[in-house]
């Protein structure tokens, strides 16, 4: 099973180093927050890609979660996201053994 994952943002204090202080810097927020629209801009152009092709979205607390039922090894995904003009190492991308695979094979040995 393949596992595509897209971080969208983090905690305010994890993202501008701001937990615990009392000196907050507007220019640094005006310019995160230029960062990050241009960063979901950049999320949501890779949803209409990956979903208009048939990748399932799933939203986490942090992050994006895509997966695909007929792509199931690495190398098919990295294939396919080429094809459709998303590169694979701007994405975190893993592969993981299905578990209904295993069930089945367990079925059939008894």
């Amino acid at each position: 099973m393949i596992n595509i994952s897209v971080w969208l943002y983090g905690k305010p204090a994890w993202d501008l180093n701001i937990e615990g202080s009392g000196d907050i810097d507007s220019a640094m927020l005006r310019e995160r927050a230029d960062e990050l629209c241009n960063h979901l801009h950049v999320v949501a152009d890779l949803v209409d890609k990956l979903v208009s092709n048939g990748w399932y979205c799933h939203g986490t607390l942090y992050s994006l979660e895509f997966s695909k039922d007929n792509i199931r090894v690495k190398e098919d995904a990295v294939k396919e996201l080429n094809n459709l003009g998303i590169d694979p190492d701007n994405i975190d991308l893993e592969e993981y053994e299905d578990i209904c695979d295993e069930e089945d094979e367990d079925l059939e040995e008894d």
